[in-house]
């Protein structure tokens, strides 16, 4: 039995896809701006009080704090352009097998401290390994969607230490430090899962660990919109070939 369904939708995501990198970009800018902001006034305001007391400026600190700013900068302009290089990459796929090796090249390159797996929806509804990276990949090569609690709540599922959360079943014995599951489904259809993991927890936390963090869900966010957006438009396209594939042997 054959179901096949319009192909109109087609140009719709692949719109969505070029709206989800600019939301992505324009929401990466506008972090980076606020955090840098918040640098400038408080190295100004650190400034104006030693100056109130006499006290000589810690010019090192004050430029040490602009340095660190500026890197932010690139690392934002360097996020944006591998992003885009990755969209393009996945518009050009003829199939989502033929997508997997894009994601998993620029996942690691968008999250090095970060390993990963991405899992898509089998004939049989199980979840299928189709790619990995990173240092400490997962071990499961398949699993139920009821195995993960991403997938039964519908949204992304972030555990930042496995001692004192509740880890999805189809994790191994060998927990990782900490780690997300990021569903991918569009319409109500599972096409998939995201894994990210890391294999330890830092010994000395970054202070601003905690906004980096944030902005990288934000991106993780955005990217599996991406990811959603090609392979649905992927899966539209091979079922408009399978369709014209029966057509002409029925001819």
């Amino acid at each position: 039995m054959f179901h096949f369904g319009s192909t109109q939708a087609i140009p719709f995501y692949k719109l969505l896809g070029a709206v989800a990198i600019l939301v992505l970009g324009f929401a990466l800018i506008g972090f980076y701006v606020y955090w840098d902001l918040t640098s400038y006034k408080t190295a100004g305001i650190a400034a104006s009080d030693w100056s109130q007391t006499g006290d000589s400026i810690p010019y090192e600190q004050i430029e040490k704090q602009l340095r660190q700013g500026e890197l932010k900068y690139r690392e934002l302009t360097q996020s944006i352009s591998l992003v885009s290089e990755m969209g393009d990459l996945l518009q050009g796929c003829n199939s989502s097998r033929d997508a997997v090796p894009v994601i998993t090249k620029y996942m690691q390159r968008l999250f090095p401290d970060l390993s990963g797996a991405i899992y898509l929806s089998t004939v049989r509804d199980t979840l299928e390994v189709m790619g990995v990276w990173g240092e400490f990949p997962p071990e499961e090569q398949r699993f139920d969607p009821d195995d993960c609690w991403a997938l039964r709540r519908g949204r992304q599922y972030l555990v930042e230490d496995t001692d004192a959360s509740l880890p999805c079943p189809h994790l191994s014995k060998n927990l990782p430090a900490g780690y997300q599951c990021w569903p991918i489904a569009a319409q109500g259809k599972t096409l998939g899962v995201l894994h990210l993991r890391q294999g330890r927890l830092p010994s000395n936390p970054n202070p601003n660990s905690e906004q980096r963090k944030e902005t990288n869900r934000q991106m993780i966010s955005s990217v599996v919109d991406q990811f959603t957006m090609t392979l649905v438009n992927l899966k539209l396209r091979e079922t408009s070939q399978a369709k014209g594939i029966l057509n002409s042997i029925v001819r």
